[in-house]
């Protein structure tokens, strides 16, 4: 006969227990398990405490600019009715030209008339000086006798010949200077008529020619439309001609060096800025709805390294030397405004010159470009002290 296992069952009183006990272990590993959290949270937060947030120091964006390229000198030439009549435009379009050399020539046809009126008016002229001589030699020559006949009369010591021959040498002399003032203004008479028949002649053709070297180029219809320039005359040499507004005009300066970058082919060019115009090209208008506001725009000009293409768009970049810190970076104590470098692992106490900006503070004196600082330092920051900071530059 086989002898059959019996499984013996738990009483309520057993399972009571068990489940008491079950229970008490359940949460003793929850309370494990948080006091576990809590220290780790801790640990974690002593790190981040003890860790400092760093940033490097770094100029500014530079400032973009928008400019085109355009000739550094132009000359315009317009028609002028005063001068005639265009006859002759002695240039080729796009022709390479010399200071002096004739660019054009006016006919002047009214002048042409004037000249030849005067010019027939000269033999008048001429004809009175002729006449004026003659009366003139003649009563010099008739002086001439009386003269003698004074010398014979004291000769003869005849009184009364001598008072006559007096008498008719002073009115004679009388007669010479009246006509020596006649000779004298027929021959002014002749010389005015010269000079004006001279005018009348130059102004009966005028040539134009180029004040300096460069490039010329022609537009037919202005030989007949004075608002049209007949010809322009543009220098070799280049320059840009850029735009700032009012809230960065103050960024701009003489002699100060930019980067242009063409829009169409992306070329690189260094120049430098030589001239900034202190009068702005556009401002409010009077009258102007008062509701409405307009930015006034300051042009300015640079010269680049080499010539550029006439009317090539480009880009002008302002390098900017300005550096920006947090504020919560400054200390502001009694004796002055300081940062915290981070240099070999420690913090150095550095004095700064700052001015605010919005949000930010500008530095003028203390920091350099790739100076490491501390972001938030706190009164535990000591100057030579070792510090932890987090991996965040």
């Amino acid at each position: 006969m086989s002898k059959s296992r019996v499984k013996k069952k738990l009483t309520k009183k057993q399972k009571v227990r068990y489940s008491i006990i079950g229970g008490i272990l359940l949460l003793l590993l929850l309370i494990g398990a948080i006091i576990y959290k809590a220290n780790s949270t801790n640990n974690s937060k002593k790190d981040e405490k003890d860790s400092y947030e760093i940033l490097i120091v770094k100029e500014k964006d530079p400032l973009i600019l928008k400019g085109i390229v355009q000739p550094k000198d132009t000359q315009y030439f317009n028609f002028d009715q005063s001068q005639g009549k265009i006859s002759n435009i002695s240039v080729q379009n796009g022709q390479n030209v010399k200071t002096g050399e004739v660019i054009a020539t006016y006919q002047n046809a009214t002048a042409e008339d004037q000249a030849d009126e005067q010019s027939q008016s000269l033999d008048k002229f001429n004809l009175a000086v002729s006449n004026a001589q003659d009366n003139l030699n003649v009563a010099t020559d008739k002086q001439g006798e009386l003269e003698t006949q004074l010398a014979n009369a004291r000769i003869d010591n005849d009184k009364a010949s001598i008072e006559a021959s007096k008498q008719a040498l002073s009115a004679q002399k009388d007669v010479v200077n009246q006509a020596q003032q006649a000779l004298d203004s027929a021959n002014l008479d002749l010389s005015n008529a010269s000079k004006s028949i001279e005018r009348a002649q130059k102004r009966v053709t005028t040539t134009v020619t180029a004040p300096s070297d460069g490039i010329v180029y022609i537009n037919e219809k202005g030989k007949v439309d004075p608002t049209v320039a007949y010809a322009t005359l543009v220098s070799p040499e280049t320059v840009v001609n850029g735009t700032v507004s009012e809230y960065d005009f103050k960024k701009v300066k003489k002699d100060q060096e930019v980067d242009i970058k063409s829009i169409s082919d992306d070329k690189k060019i260094k120049g430098k800025v030589t001239n900034v115009n202190q009068l702005p090209e556009t401002s409010g208008q009077a009258g102007a709805d008062a509701n409405k506001s307009s930015v006034s725009n300051y042009s300015f000009t640079v010269q680049p390294e080499e010539n550029m293409q006439y009317g090539t768009n480009v880009q002008i970049s302002i390098k900017s030397t300005t550096l920006e810190i947090p504020k919560s970076a400054v200390l502001k104590e009694e004796d002055g405004n300081y940062v915290f470098l981070y240099k070999d692992g420690k913090a150095k106490k550095q004095a700064v010159t700052v001015s605010e900006a919005g949000n930010i503070d500008v530095v003028n004196k203390g920091l350099n470009a790739k100076d490491v600082i501390i972001v938030k330092p706190d009164k535990e920051i000591k100057d030579g002290k070792e510090v932890k900071v987090a991996d965040n530059k």
